[in-house]
Protein backbone atom coordinates (compact mmCIF):
# COMPACT_ATOMS: atom_id res chain seq x y z
CA UNK A 1 0.00 0.00 0.00
CA UNK A 2 1.42 3.11 -0.92
CA UNK A 3 0.48 6.30 1.79
CA UNK A 4 1.10 9.53 0.78
CA UNK A 5 -1.34 12.50 1.11
CA UNK A 6 -2.38 14.91 -1.75
CA UNK A 7 -3.74 18.22 -2.31
CA UNK A 8 -5.39 19.92 -5.00
CA UNK A 9 -6.11 23.84 -3.95
CA UNK A 10 -6.30 24.96 -7.45
CA UNK A 11 -3.26 27.00 -7.38
CA UNK A 12 -0.89 27.84 -10.47
CA UNK A 13 1.77 25.51 -11.28
CA UNK A 14 4.70 27.17 -9.32
CA UNK A 15 2.62 26.45 -6.07
CA UNK A 16 1.20 22.89 -7.15
CA UNK A 17 4.85 22.14 -7.13
CA UNK A 18 5.35 23.36 -3.96
CA UNK A 19 2.55 21.46 -2.23
CA UNK A 20 4.27 18.23 -4.39
CA UNK A 21 7.15 18.73 -2.89
CA UNK A 22 5.44 19.10 0.80
CA UNK A 23 3.88 16.10 0.03
CA UNK A 24 6.42 14.07 -1.44
CA UNK A 25 8.39 13.82 2.27
CA UNK A 26 6.86 10.52 2.51
CA UNK A 27 7.80 8.91 -0.74
CA UNK A 28 11.00 8.51 0.88
CA UNK A 29 9.22 6.65 3.50
CA UNK A 30 7.79 4.48 1.58
CA UNK A 31 10.41 3.27 -0.35
CA UNK A 32 12.25 2.50 2.51
CA UNK A 33 9.15 0.64 4.37
CA UNK A 34 9.51 -1.43 1.07
CA UNK A 35 12.64 -2.20 0.84
CA UNK A 36 13.52 -2.55 4.97
CA UNK A 37 11.90 -5.77 5.96
CA UNK A 38 9.30 -5.23 8.52
CA UNK A 39 12.01 -3.49 11.21
CA UNK A 40 10.58 -3.75 14.53
CA UNK A 41 11.51 -2.68 18.32
CA UNK A 42 14.01 -5.08 19.98
CA UNK A 43 11.42 -5.44 22.91
CA UNK A 44 7.85 -3.57 23.26
CA UNK A 45 5.53 -4.18 25.82
CA UNK A 46 1.85 -2.46 24.87
CA UNK A 47 -0.62 -1.67 27.63
CA UNK A 48 -4.20 -0.01 27.76
CA UNK A 49 -3.82 3.44 29.90
CA UNK A 50 -1.21 5.32 31.25
CA UNK A 51 -0.46 8.79 32.50
CA UNK A 52 2.13 10.29 30.79
CA UNK A 53 0.19 11.40 28.08
CA UNK A 54 2.14 13.52 25.27
CA UNK A 55 1.36 14.41 21.84
CA UNK A 56 4.06 13.16 20.04
CA UNK A 57 6.63 9.97 21.39
CA UNK A 58 9.17 10.35 23.99
CA UNK A 59 13.02 9.12 23.15
CA UNK A 60 16.16 8.87 25.30
CA UNK A 61 18.95 6.85 24.11
CA UNK A 62 18.03 3.13 23.50
CA UNK A 63 13.82 3.57 24.87
CA UNK A 64 11.20 4.36 23.36
CA UNK A 65 7.95 5.55 25.19
CA UNK A 66 4.22 6.80 24.28
CA UNK A 67 0.86 7.44 25.67
CA UNK A 68 -1.87 8.17 23.46
CA UNK A 69 -5.15 7.53 21.92
CA UNK A 70 -4.58 5.09 18.90
CA UNK A 71 -5.55 7.39 16.26
CA UNK A 72 -2.51 9.58 17.07
CA UNK A 73 -0.22 6.11 16.79
CA UNK A 74 -1.58 5.55 13.84
CA UNK A 75 -0.84 8.72 12.31
CA UNK A 76 2.84 8.79 13.40
CA UNK A 77 3.33 5.56 12.37
CA UNK A 78 2.65 6.28 8.42
CA UNK A 79 4.23 9.89 8.49
CA UNK A 80 0.82 11.56 8.16
CA UNK A 81 0.86 15.45 8.94
CA UNK A 82 -2.24 15.00 11.50
CA UNK A 83 -5.26 12.86 13.23
CA UNK A 84 -7.42 14.09 10.49
CA UNK A 85 -5.61 12.08 8.21
CA UNK A 86 -7.03 8.70 9.43
CA UNK A 87 -10.87 8.10 10.12
CA UNK A 88 -12.43 5.16 11.46
CA UNK A 89 -10.99 5.44 14.93
CA UNK A 90 -13.29 8.47 15.91
CA UNK A 91 -15.16 5.89 18.53
CA UNK A 92 -11.96 4.24 19.62
CA UNK A 93 -11.11 6.75 22.84
CA UNK A 94 -8.61 4.68 24.92
CA UNK A 95 -5.60 5.64 25.56
CA UNK A 96 -2.51 3.04 25.08
CA UNK A 97 1.10 3.29 26.34
CA UNK A 98 3.80 1.61 24.26
CA UNK A 99 7.43 0.98 25.73
CA UNK A 100 10.17 -0.44 23.57
CA UNK A 101 13.76 -0.58 23.36
CA UNK A 102 15.51 0.55 20.23
CA UNK A 103 18.94 1.27 18.94
CA UNK A 104 19.86 5.00 19.88
CA UNK A 105 21.17 5.58 16.49
CA UNK A 106 18.19 4.76 14.72
CA UNK A 107 16.20 7.32 12.59
CA UNK A 108 13.18 8.88 12.88
CA UNK A 109 12.20 7.33 9.86
CA UNK A 110 12.87 3.72 11.04
CA UNK A 111 11.42 4.36 14.48
CA UNK A 112 7.92 5.14 12.49
CA UNK A 113 8.26 1.87 10.62
CA UNK A 114 9.05 -0.05 13.92
CA UNK A 115 5.40 1.62 15.16
CA UNK A 116 3.62 0.76 11.96
CA UNK A 117 5.12 -3.01 12.52
CA UNK A 118 3.86 -3.11 16.35
CA UNK A 119 0.26 -1.66 15.12
CA UNK A 120 0.11 -4.06 12.61
CA UNK A 121 1.05 -7.23 14.78
CA UNK A 122 0.07 -6.65 18.05
CA UNK A 123 -3.51 -4.09 17.09
CA UNK A 124 -3.81 -6.59 13.93
CA UNK A 125 -4.44 -2.97 12.34
CA UNK A 126 -6.24 -3.49 8.64
CA UNK A 127 -6.61 -0.14 6.25
CA UNK A 128 -7.30 0.82 2.73
CA UNK A 129 -6.61 4.48 1.44
CA UNK A 130 -9.80 6.74 0.04
CA UNK A 131 -10.12 10.16 -1.61
CA UNK A 132 -12.98 12.66 -0.62
CA UNK A 133 -13.30 16.41 -1.50
CA UNK A 134 -12.24 18.46 1.48
CA UNK A 135 -11.40 21.75 2.50
CA UNK A 136 -8.15 23.55 3.43
CA UNK A 137 -6.11 26.58 3.39
CA UNK A 138 -3.59 28.28 1.22
CA UNK A 139 -1.14 30.55 4.53
CA UNK A 140 -0.83 34.33 2.41
CA UNK A 141 0.18 37.46 3.25
CA UNK A 142 -2.55 39.85 3.87
CA UNK A 143 -2.41 43.32 2.20
CA UNK A 144 -0.89 45.58 4.69
CA UNK A 145 2.19 43.03 4.55
CA UNK A 146 3.49 40.58 7.17
CA UNK A 147 4.00 42.10 10.56
CA UNK A 148 6.59 38.96 11.68
CA UNK A 149 9.39 39.80 13.16
CA UNK A 150 12.71 38.31 12.32
CA UNK A 151 16.38 37.91 15.05
CA UNK A 152 20.13 37.92 13.83
CA UNK A 153 20.54 36.44 17.18
CA UNK A 154 18.55 34.99 20.10
CA UNK A 155 19.42 37.90 22.20
CA UNK A 156 17.80 40.00 19.35
CA UNK A 157 14.74 38.51 19.25
CA UNK A 158 11.48 40.06 20.51
CA UNK A 159 10.32 39.83 23.73
CA UNK A 160 8.40 36.96 25.13
CA UNK A 161 4.46 37.86 25.04
CA UNK A 162 2.88 38.67 28.46
CA UNK A 163 1.18 35.08 28.86
CA UNK A 164 4.84 33.39 28.05
CA UNK A 165 6.73 35.06 31.16
CA UNK A 166 7.90 33.39 33.28
CA UNK A 167 8.93 30.79 31.06
CA UNK A 168 12.81 29.78 30.12
CA UNK A 169 13.39 31.61 26.89
CA UNK A 170 15.54 28.53 25.53
CA UNK A 171 12.81 26.14 26.30
CA UNK A 172 11.15 27.50 23.18
CA UNK A 173 14.12 28.47 21.19
CA UNK A 174 14.19 27.25 17.12
CA UNK A 175 10.83 25.51 17.34
CA UNK A 176 7.28 26.35 17.29
CA UNK A 177 4.16 24.42 19.51
CA UNK A 178 1.09 24.87 20.53
CA UNK A 179 -0.25 25.14 24.31
CA UNK A 180 -3.14 25.02 25.71
CA UNK A 181 -3.83 28.03 28.08
CA UNK A 182 -7.02 26.41 29.40
CA UNK A 183 -11.21 27.37 29.08
CA UNK A 184 -10.69 27.31 25.32
CA UNK A 185 -7.91 29.63 24.98
CA UNK A 186 -4.69 28.01 23.00
CA UNK A 187 -1.14 29.39 22.26
CA UNK A 188 1.08 28.99 19.54
CA UNK A 189 4.72 30.23 20.18
CA UNK A 190 7.47 30.34 17.09
CA UNK A 191 10.90 31.19 18.30
CA UNK A 192 13.02 31.57 15.12
CA UNK A 193 10.76 29.78 12.72
CA UNK A 194 9.78 29.42 9.01
CA UNK A 195 6.49 30.43 8.05
CA UNK A 196 6.48 26.55 6.45
CA UNK A 197 6.58 25.65 9.90
CA UNK A 198 4.04 27.71 10.99
CA UNK A 199 1.38 26.50 7.99
CA UNK A 200 2.37 22.83 9.66
CA UNK A 201 1.37 23.69 13.36
CA UNK A 202 -1.78 25.70 12.26
CA UNK A 203 -2.85 22.48 10.21
CA UNK A 204 -2.55 20.69 13.46
CA UNK A 205 -4.82 22.93 14.99
CA UNK A 206 -7.37 23.30 12.34
CA UNK A 207 -7.66 19.72 11.24
CA UNK A 208 -6.63 19.93 8.00
CA UNK A 209 -3.96 20.95 5.17
CA UNK A 210 -2.66 24.83 5.20
CA UNK A 211 0.10 25.26 2.76
CA UNK A 212 2.41 27.65 3.09
CA UNK A 213 2.06 30.35 -0.24
CA UNK A 214 3.39 33.38 1.64
CA UNK A 215 7.14 33.08 0.18
CA UNK A 216 8.47 34.89 3.04
CA UNK A 217 12.78 33.25 3.20
CA UNK A 218 13.19 33.91 6.61
CA UNK A 219 12.81 32.58 10.36
CA UNK A 220 10.22 34.40 12.93
CA UNK A 221 9.85 34.89 16.61
CA UNK A 222 6.01 35.11 17.49
CA UNK A 223 3.42 34.31 20.43
CA UNK A 224 -0.40 34.47 19.77
CA UNK A 225 -3.46 33.14 21.62
CA UNK A 226 -6.85 32.77 20.18
CA UNK A 227 -10.18 30.96 20.92
CA UNK A 228 -11.20 27.57 20.04
CA UNK A 229 -15.02 27.37 18.44
CA UNK A 230 -15.90 24.24 20.42
CA UNK A 231 -15.82 27.06 23.44
CA UNK A 232 -18.59 29.47 23.71
CA UNK A 233 -17.00 33.28 24.02
CA UNK A 234 -18.87 36.70 23.29
CA UNK A 235 -15.49 37.48 21.28
CA UNK A 236 -14.82 34.32 19.67
CA UNK A 237 -14.81 35.18 15.74
CA UNK A 238 -13.21 38.12 16.86
CA UNK A 239 -10.23 36.05 18.42
CA UNK A 240 -10.49 32.98 16.35
CA UNK A 241 -7.23 31.94 14.89
CA UNK A 242 -8.23 33.70 11.61
CA UNK A 243 -8.49 36.71 12.96
CA UNK A 244 -5.50 36.87 15.34
CA UNK A 245 -2.84 35.27 12.26
CA UNK A 246 -4.52 38.70 10.65
CA UNK A 247 -4.73 40.80 12.73
CA UNK A 248 -0.81 40.12 14.70
CA UNK A 249 0.91 38.11 11.82
CA UNK A 250 -0.22 40.02 9.14
CA UNK A 251 -1.14 37.07 7.35
CA UNK A 252 -4.20 35.46 5.91
CA UNK A 253 -5.75 32.25 5.54
CA UNK A 254 -7.60 31.44 2.40
CA UNK A 255 -10.19 28.79 1.88
CA UNK A 256 -9.56 26.42 -0.92
CA UNK A 257 -11.03 22.94 -1.81
CA UNK A 258 -9.93 19.83 -3.75
CA UNK A 259 -9.21 15.87 -3.17
CA UNK A 260 -7.72 14.72 -0.78
CA UNK A 261 -6.76 11.11 0.65
CA UNK A 262 -7.06 9.22 3.58
CA UNK A 263 -6.58 6.18 5.82
CA UNK A 264 -9.50 4.15 6.52
CA UNK A 265 -9.04 1.83 9.28
CA UNK A 266 -11.08 -1.57 8.75
CA UNK A 267 -10.66 -3.09 11.69
CA UNK A 268 -7.95 -3.38 14.53
CA UNK A 269 -7.91 -5.25 18.16
CA UNK A 270 -7.34 -4.40 22.21
CA UNK A 271 -3.33 -4.86 21.81
CA UNK A 272 -2.58 -8.92 22.77
CA UNK A 273 0.25 -9.54 25.48
CA UNK A 274 3.61 -8.85 25.60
Amino acid sequence: MKHQTSLNLGLDKKLLSAVVGMLAVCAPFVARAQSDARPAFEVASVKVGGMDISVAPRRSPGRFRWTAPLRNMVSYAYNFYGWWHVTGLESEQTFYTIDATVDPAASEEKIRLMVRTLLEDRFKLVSHMQSKEVTGYALVVGKAGSKLKTANAPADAPPLPEFMKGQAETAFQDRITTVPKGSGVTAIIGRNVTTSQLADELSRNLGTWVVDETKLPGKYYFGFKFLSVDFPHDDAAANSVFSVVDHELGLKLEKRKGPGEFMVVDHFEKPTGN
